[in-house]
């Protein structure tokens, strides 16, 4: 890989926020306050809700087979408790989801944001806990061709993951 995509990478992280360049130094990742964190994920539920939607009111086999794939690899590695690559193969699964949109800007921001998720991670330690619902619930609601479902579950699934590392939405 030629230098000049991965400059173009860190001026956009630096714009976002994410790293810090030092001139002649290094870059050094810069730690999320946990507000940035929890804005990072309202955000970013949003841009899946609104995907979701999109994918579900297509209902495009093709997709939906491929999401299903990806759904079996995260429960076989969570199976074998490697949670590192399960958590590395929802991060696909959710991107698979958003790109199936077809909404370039929608895809783009998803993209921002899940770097920031990601980075987060690092501030939360994950478990191996199983939760009542699994993707295959997701894959269901997309192939339902019902975006209101899909809403649903989206939702839910993003607030159940942003709850675990502490990111619960104040109260009304």
């Amino acid at each position: 890989m030629s230098t000049a995509p991965i400059c173009e990478a860190l001026k956009r992280l630096e714009q976002e926020g994410v790293v810090t360049v030092l001139p002649h130094r290094g870059i050094r990742v810069n730690k999320l306050s946990s507000g940035q964190i929890r804005e990072a994920y309202i955000v970013r539920e949003g841009l899946e809700i609104q995907a979701a939607r999109i994918v579900a009111g297509e209902a495009n086999k093709g997709i939906l087979a491929h999401l299903r794939l990806t759904t079996e690899k995260i429960e076989e590695l969570a199976g074998e408790g490697k949670y590192q690559e399960a958590a590395y193969a929802d991060y696909e699964w959710h991107l698979e989801m958003v790109r199936s949109a077809r909404c370039e800007m929608l895809t783009e921001r998803f993209e921002q944001l899940s770097t920031v998720c990601l980075l987060s991670e690092g501030q939360w330690a994950p478990t191996g806990d199983v939760e009542e619902w699994t993707h295959s619930d997701l894959v269901e609601a997309l192939e339902s061709g019902d975006p209101e479902q899909a809403e649903k579950l989206i939702r839910h699934h993003i607030a159940s993951y942003a709850s675990k590392v502490g990111m619960n939405r104040p109260k009304k």
